[in-house]
């Protein structure tokens, strides 16, 4: 028997980027390397046809920040990486809405988000929430605009159902472009008494590159905290209680690279407060999207896997919750058919190919590590203008 001295990676000799390189070009056999293996992206930066340590340098330390971020160290029997799985419910009628959430927690889904087109009274909360344990699953709102008015009236609701507030978690999700700072101050007043509520800064369907995108919503950050701070927030609070939303695109590294860099960014444009922020404390919601033509008009169901490989791609980007949208949206009605197939996507990942086993399998992939760091790169100097 061999002893294990003479199977060390040691007998093997260490080949750097330069022997690589030359090595395709031999097997290029006379074509063009930059033009048949590199590309240039959006953001201005080539994507070369191999990565290896040398590519990292200084920014792995950097990268250690996000690495494992998500790790589900409290609970690991529920998985080392775990995320939420919400279900979107559109809201025309309270009782039937509230038939579909219920249907869709004892079905799969680990948290719902509720679409709304006016602000609920308290009254209207009972039945909309009827039997919903908020406390055990977080149930978030989208808003035309920002309000403290629902979260007054979802204070009411708590206690009438002895609910405590303090376990409620979830985000309100609205428009920001309509929503004044005086609205803004009046929604984090009310998100004071619901530690575990968070405002979701979304910009929405975007045609910007990754790193002109990431760093308006990182603009919309500082310029929504300044402005609380002017009124008299502290900007701890506005910070903790702020997530992101981001609209996941058919692009399976670069979303991956992206979801990343923003949480590394993030991170550092707390610390610039003089906050104690980690990356682990970010809650970034991720949400697929759907495509809608000719091809998609005649066959929604070209959707589905799409849906699948963007939530893939936001899972192992280390998005904390994840919604996906019915593979019919926005094509034909959609009914109890599709949103069951959405809410399975996450649930079969998850019990049938176990991306919840590993916390992080993007950290040490050198491709995935020095895109986040270019991407990371870019959006900073992007935002630094913007601000």
């Amino acid at each position: 028997m061999q002893s294990n001295e003479s199977l060390s990676f040691k007998e093997f000799q260490e080949i750097n980027s330069e022997e690589w390189k030359k090595k395709i070009i031999a097997d290029l056999k006379g074509k063009d390397y930059e033009e048949s293996l590199v590309w240039q992206t959006k953001e201005g930066f080539k994507v070369q046809p191999f990565y290896n340590s040398e590519d990292l340098g200084e920014a792995e330390k950097d990268l250690e920040s996000i690495q494992n971020s998500q790790l589900n160290a409290e609970n690991p029997d529920f998985g080392y990486r775990y995320w939420f799985n919400i279900q979107k419910i559109v809201v025309k009628d309270l009782e039937i809405a509230n038939k579909q959430a219920l249907k869709a927690l004892q079905n799969g889904a680990e948290g719902i988000a509720f679409y709304l087109d006016s602000i609920l009274s308290s009254d209207n909360l009972n039945v909309l929430l009827h039997n919903i344990k908020m406390q055990y699953c977080p149930v978030s709102f989208y808003l035309k605009k920002a309000s403290g008015e629902l979260l007054q009236n979802l204070l009411n609701f708590t206690k009438k159902a002895g609910i405590e507030k303090e376990k409620a978690s979830g985000e309100i999700i609205c428009n920001l472009d309509e929503t004044s700072d005086a609205e803004f101050q009046s929604l984090f007043d009310q998100l004071s008494l619901f530690p575990g509520y968070k405002l979701q800064i979304n910009l929405g369907t975007s045609e910007e590159s990754y790193s002109a995108e990431t760093a308006s919503i990182l603009a919309k950050v500082v310029k929504l905290t300044d402005a609380l701070v002017e009124r008299g927030l502290a900007a701890e609070k506005v910070l903790q209680q702020i997530s992101i939303g981001i609209n996941l695109r058919n692009n399976y590294f670069f979303e991956i690279a992206r979801i990343r860099a923003l949480r590394m960014l993030f991170t550092e444009v707390a610390n610039c407060y003089g906050v104690d922020y980690k990356a682990s404390d970010l809650l970034i919601s991720a949400f697929t999207t759907i495509k809608i033509d000719e091809a998609t008009k005649e066959d929604p169901y070209l959707n589905m896997l799409s849906n699948t490989s963007q939530a893939m791609s936001g899972i192992i980007g280390g998005c904390t919750m994840l919604t996906i949208l019915p593979h019919n949206e926005g094509i034909e009605e959609v009914d109890e058919f599709s949103m069951h197939i959405a809410r399975n996507v996450s649930c079969m990942l998850k019990e049938e190919s176990y991306f919840d086993k590993a916390a992080d399998p993007a950290a040490g992939s050198y491709y995935l590590e020095k895109l986040t760091t270019q991407l990371a790169e870019k959006t900073w100097e992007l935002f630094q203008a913007k601000v």
